[in-house]
């Protein structure tokens, strides 16, 4: 089946032809190079550029391709946070899902939603809490620690995002990524 079904039960077709095509793999890995360009994975990933992006395409198309295994570090500003980061190839397969899917999730998101969304972010954010505080009193400020390590993202990100799609390619796809993502609980 080539369909995804989202919250407002509007069908959406042909999705993974749209995922697979050479245009929409460029896309992808002209927005995962943003800002990395001298990073020594993506040279080498530029040096045979059409033939990776070929190479890709026909993993895609094929079915065979299979995430790489994510890079697991920690980082201590402004505190000590675990960053998962994915193999360059499976970053630009990750825009290739965002460029297709995105639009269509982001659609049901609320409007208070801000993360990784074009024309939104941090500073919109600021801006829409700033304009709220002028209405309210009360302001509650807190930080619940190391709470997003905490939970099972896994079965969070089925249930919640995944679990409307009816589209057997691209929900594989994103099965398969999300299964290398390393969970580790600390503390």
């Amino acid at each position: 089946m080539d369909s995804i079904w989202v919250l407002d039960m509007k069908r959406y077709n042909n999705l993974w032809n749209q995922l697979i095509s050479f245009e929409n793999i460029f896309l992808a890995f002209r927005n995962a190079v943003k800002g990395k360009g001298n990073k020594p994975y993506v040279l080498a990933f530029v040096m045979n550029l059409e033939h990776n992006l070929v190479q890709l395409q026909s993993d895609l198309v094929n079915k065979s391709y299979q995430p790489g295994k994510y890079n697991t570090f920690f980082i201590y500003e402004p505190k000590k946070r675990m960053i998962s980061a994915a193999p360059f190839w499976d970053r630009i397969v990750h825009h290739c899902l965002i460029n297709i899917i995105g639009p269509i999730f982001e659609a049901t998101f609320i409007q208070q939603s801000y993360a990784n969304q074009v024309g939104k972010g941090t500073h919109r954010a600021i801006r829409d809490v700033q304009s709220a505080m002028r209405l309210d009193k009360y302001v509650l400020h807190c930080d619940i620690k190391k709470y997003f390590p905490s939970i099972d993202q896994i079965k969070h990100s089925f249930q919640s995002w995944l679990g409307h799609a009816k589209q057997a390619h691209t929900y594989a796809l994103r099965k398969g990524l999300l299964k290398k993502i390393s969970f580790k609980r600390n503390g």
